[in-house]
């Protein structure tokens, strides 16, 4: 394959370009085997530069007159991010992709052919399309990059269908190329290497030893005290404090997960956004810009975010679900502390994270492996997750992780609960005779403290009036309160196949919102409506998803009473009746008046 140039071009272009004045360690065999014409497959951590090692060679080669590098990515926001910050340094780079219009897309197209771009980049569906290899035939094409190639491997956890097809463009053109991963075993860096049809590439990789790393591993069954560590792990970063500068990532393992904890920390007072593949692109991108601006501090996510991600003080990443193997682990993990000062990387960990990734991705080798490194606590975390990713011993302890610093195993001391107040309580009884049944104790404390997931759209908990109204207190306050009504009588509590469920001790309770209203007697001598006034106030306020109060006033309820209105005009004149509600339900209080009055006749 023809020579792109020589290291003095490289390293000229580094000073002048990049404004860096020597290579970081990996990088200069990675563009010294490139600028020489071989195949290079690049290892290098999170952090190190990887960019750089196709980037140098793809500019040698343009001021050597070779053409464009070819670049596949598999991220539009990586791309578009590579190409504004290439063409911030004056360098002619552009991206073919989706949200590109039809005319940009055709500008693009013809600057390729034409020779007149530096390096174009493309998504694997577009690399694999039989008209961009036609493309490619025709172009002056200098080198072929292959960014997070560890999504070639069927073991890599971000398998992509037309990475396997991308082998099949050596067919078309014969130019050097570099494969780039930040994670990736032994075993399958010789699976990219074979798919890729790579003629003996050289190998460079860096030791994946982060000196400023801790790593820890928490052992968690219950879901409600991981929500609980993660709240004392994220006032470390302290991102509700305006003055901080440290954001944090949680990582879960699903989408509704993340939802839940995205609500649940939002409800708690921290400025937080959830970014998962189900949401559209619109919502994807304003969550990534909200965090990349620190205008969310903390950022609720699937494995879909972060790849190509480069924010410097990223002090916290937690996953709050591992995940489901150590190479994704590791490059999760990784986005921690990428300026150097020392960050956590979190792992909660129990037998359900297990069933989780068997059920999504089934049992593996490397599930397996992360199962190890989560339950060993003999051996040092960094110790065993680098010597699993370079294939061989050698990596000394880090003394900085759980193992090698036992103080950082200790508990964090619970936090400060505020008890449910007598309202807050009545609140509890209220809700629980509006729905009139068992309820699950999980799926109520959720629904009052704010938790909008599918769940408990099923059980009909999203439609409650009161949805979020007791956001202020955990689920430990909420059960206790729970349990102090069941001690006094008022509530009852038994054991369902899903878990413990409550519900009201009697139907004695029946009438108690009317009298809690502390309505006043009928005028003298007419039988009272105001129950009935009552009973179709929540009925309606049911049906609307309204609080009763909003919708019928104590003080309407009396002045209908009293009033009896028999026209909607002498409706609208009862003191503390809205518009709203003679809207939503003036005919059948005008109905309801007129029932009691022919009743009243007949009797």
């Amino acid at each position: 394959m023809p020579r792109l140039g020589s290291q003095a071009d490289a390293s000229a272009v580094l000073r002048e370009v990049f404004g860096h004045p020597r290579f970081r360690p990996g990088q200069r065999d990675a563009v010294k085997a490139a600028v020489a014409g071989r195949d290079v497959m690049v290892l290098l951590p999170t952090g190190r530069g990887k960019s750089l090692c196709f980037q140098v060679p793809a500019l040698v080669a343009r001021r050597r007159g070779r053409g464009t590098a070819v670049v596949v990515s598999p991220l539009i926001a990586l791309m578009d991010d590579q190409v504004g910050q290439l063409g911030a340094k004056g360098i002619r780079a552009a991206a073919l992709h989706s949200h590109r219009t039809p005319e940009q897309r055709i500008a693009t197209t013809d600057a390729f052919e034409s020779g007149a771009l530096d390096l174009l980049y493309v998504s694997p569906e577009r690399a694999a399309s039989e008209a961009f290899r036609q493309q490619l035939e025709a172009s002056p094409v200098s080198m072929l990059a292959i960014d997070e190639a560890h999504c070639i491997s069927q073991w890599g956890h971000d398998f992509r269908p037309d990475y396997l097809r991308l082998g099949e463009l050596r067919e078309r053109i014969d130019v050097p190329m570099v494969a780039l991963t930040a994670t990736a075993t032994p075993r399958t860096l010789a699976e990219i290497v074979q798919r890729l049809r790579m003629r003996e590439p050289e190998q460079v990789t860096a030791s994946f030893a982060r000196k400023n790393l801790s790593f820890i591993v928490r052992a968690f069954e219950d879901d409600h005290d991981r929500v609980q560590a993660l709240g004392h792990e994220l006032d470390r970063v302290k991102p509700r404090d305006v003055a901080s500068t440290g954001r944090a990532i949680v990582y879960c393992a699903t989408r509704e997960r993340v939802e839940a904890v995205t609500h649940r920390l939002r409800a708690e007072g921290y400025p937080v956004v959830g970014y998962h593949a189900g949401r559209d692109a619109t919502s994807r991108d304003r969550a990534q810009r909200a965090f990349e601006t620190s205008k969310a501090r903390v950022l609720v996510a699937t494995s879909a975010f972060g790849m190509g991600v480069d924010l410097p003080d990223v002090r916290l990443v937690v996953h709050l679900q591992a995940p489901g193997s150590p190479e994704a682990y590791y490059q999760e993990a990784g986005r921690a502390g990428r300026d150097g000062k020392a960050s956590r990387c979190v792992l909660y960990f129990g037998d359900e994270d297990v069933r989780i990734q068997q059920h999504l991705c089934g049992s593996s080798e490397a599930l397996r492996a992360l199962e190890d490194y989560a339950r060993i606590d003999t051996i040092c975390r960094q110790q065993t997750l680098c010597e699993y990713l370079e294939g061989q011993p050698g990596t000394p302890p880090c003394g900085r992780c759980d193992v090698c610093r036992p103080s950082l195993r200790r508990a964090p001391a619970p936090r400060r609960r505020k008890p449910l107040t007598k309202a807050d309580r009545a609140l509890l009884v209220r809700v629980l005779r509006r729905l009139d049944r068992p309820v699950a104790i999980e799926a109520l404390s959720r629904a009052l403290r704010g938790w909008e997931v599918k769940r408990l759209s099923k059980a009909d908990l999203l439609t409650l009036p009161e949805l979020g109204a007791l956001q202020r207190h955990d689920d430990a306050a909420l059960r206790a309160g729970i349990d102090d009504l069941v001690t006094e009588g008022r509530l009852r509590r038994r054991m369902a196949p899903r878990g413990p469920v409550v519900m009201l001790a009697s139907a004695d309770e029946e009438g108690a919102e009317y009298r809690d209203r502390a309505l006043p007697p009928p005028t003298s001598g007419a039988t009272s409506i105001a129950p009935e006034l009552d009973r179709a106030c929540r009925a309606k306020a049911r049906e609307l998803a309204v609080r009763p109060s909003a919708l019928l006033p104590r003080r309407a309820i009396v002045g209908i009473d009293r009033a009896r209105p028999q026209t909607l005009a002498e409706l609208r004149r009862v003191p503390g009746l809205r518009e709203s509600t003679i809207e939503a339900m003036g005919e059948e209080l005008l109905a309801l008046v007129e029932r009691y009055a022919v009743s009243r006749a007949r009797g």
